[in-house]
Formats: structure tokens, sequence, C-alpha cells
């Protein structure tokens, strides 16, 4: 069973990375509501390959809350998404960026957390726990096998 729900995330995520690369490669004019639909079938696909990676109990460790918080950026690309489609004339504007400070304020939360913990939990300094913790070499290392967890 644990095997089917991990599976099954695999392909609904590999689905959804295929749907971005046909949206992406499409022949004729890029419009701004294509690249932002793009966006939020990427970051929608990531949030269920995050979940596959949690089941498998693997995980990016610098990440392993961060990639949870792509919940508070789902909203307003969705947003931008539908204004881009019913607004003839829609425009990036400056104050838009309201829409985005959830989702910064809670990742720069989630990683000054996780660089908090390291160190105490013996990770290392404050300033190199967050760089050593992200080596690619330690990407996808079991949580089990990893020191610290």
């Amino acid at each position: 069973m644990n095997h089917l729900i991990s599976d099954t995330a695999l392909f609904i995520a590999g689905q959804g990375y295929f749907l971005l690369f046909i949206i992406l490669t499409i022949s004729g004019r890029k419009n701004t509501s294509n690249l932002i639909l793009a966006l939020f079938i990427l970051v929608q696909s990531t949030k269920i390959f995050d979940f596959f990676l949690c089941y498998q109990s693997y995980a990016m460790p610098s990440l392993v809350n961060a990639l949870h918080n792509l919940s508070f950026i789902a909203g307003p690309i969705l947003y931008f998404y539908v204004s881009s489609l019913s607004t003839g004339s829609f425009r990036w504007r400056l104050s838009m960026l309201w829409h985005v400070v959830p989702f910064i304020a809670a990742v720069t939360y989630t990683l000054t957390q996780y660089e908090y913990s390291t160190s105490i939990t013996g990770g290392g300094a404050l300033g190199q726990s967050f760089i050593q913790s992200t080596a690619l070499g330690a990407a996808f290392m079991p949580l089990s096998v990893q020191p610290g967890f």
C-alpha cells in the first residue's frame, strides 16, 4: 500500500512536469497567461514531488519544510493567472508584490529556524550549517542516515 501511494504521487508529479514541458514548448506566441499557468503547474508538481520524497523518507536537508511553504505562493499565482485571463491589459505592477510577502516571510522563517536548529544540534556554526547542508552529495540522503535528524 505504501508503494502505491508514493508511486501515484510520483506519477502525478511526472505528469505535471510533462504538462509544464508541453506548455513551455508550444509553438506560437508566449503570452503571459501561459507562463503564469506553467509556473502554477511547476509549484503544484513540486509540492507533489516533495510529498513523494517525504513519503519515501528522502528529503533535501536544508529545504525539508521550505518546500511545504509553496502553499503560500500557489494562491497568488492562481490570482495572477485569472487576472491575466480576465483583464485584457494585464501588466505587472510593483504593488502586486504584496501578494508574495507571506511566501517570502514563511521561507525566510523556515530557513532561519533550520539554520538555528542545526547549530544547536551540532550541525555547525550558524553561517556554515546552511551552506554545508545544501551540498549536492547530501541532497537526497535518507533522513535516518543524516546526522542530527
